[in-house]
């Protein structure tokens, strides 16, 4: 398997498609994509208690 994998591999690049296959590459790609998801995560629940606590003190 790892061997057709790697035929198909060289396939893609003689035909000029960019293949990502290098693992350190892809796990700093997947931290870097996981630190936003969760920064944008805090920020709504931020927003959703902010806008709670207004709602709150109108009432």
């Amino acid at each position: 398997m790892e061997n057709k994998m790697k035929w198909t591999n060289v396939l893609y690049k003689a035909e000029g498609l960019k293949i990502k296959d290098d693992e350190d590459k892809l796990r700093s790609l997947l931290k870097k994509e996981w630190g936003d998801r969760s920064e944008n995560i805090v920020e709504k629940m931020q927003k959703r208690q902010d806008k709670r606590r207004k709602n709150i003190r109108h009432q």
